[in-house]
């Protein structure tokens, strides 16, 4: 039950910071109203808490949906047209005129086996 009381306290305390950001009575009424609310009843308390948790959960899935999409198509997208107009094939996904097969000359020590990760 502590839980759903410290969840009420950060939420009582955000309508407060949004009203001091933003100004107006609608904040200050809101925390208020989940206040008494929570503080009449436990049920009341129980039902805000789910109720703000599935929001959160909802909003952050909102979130992680934009922020994704941003991602991808201003950063990831750019880099990949830029990375076709170059000649370069760094991961070698075009087929080669003779074999994929690459030559290392390299004397193993037991230094190499070490750490093979």
């Amino acid at each position: 039950m502590q839980k759903v009381y410290k969840n009420i306290l950060v939420l009582i305390v955000g309508f407060c910071v949004l009203q001091l950001l933003f100004g107006g009575k609608v904040f200050v009424s809101i925390a208020l109203a989940v206040l008494f609310l929570s503080a009449l009843s436990t049920k009341a308390a129980v039902l805000i808490d789910k109720s703000w948790l599935w929001f959160g959960e909802k909003a952050g899935k909102i979130n992680a949906a934009i922020l994704l999409f941003l991602v991808y198509y201003l950063l990831l997208t750019p880099i990949a047209f830029l990375a076709r107009i170059g000649k370069k094939d760094p991961l070698q996904l075009r087929a080669p005129k003779k074999s994929n097969f690459v030559f290392k000359h390299h004397a193993y020590t037991t230094k190499d086996l070490e750490n093979p990760w």
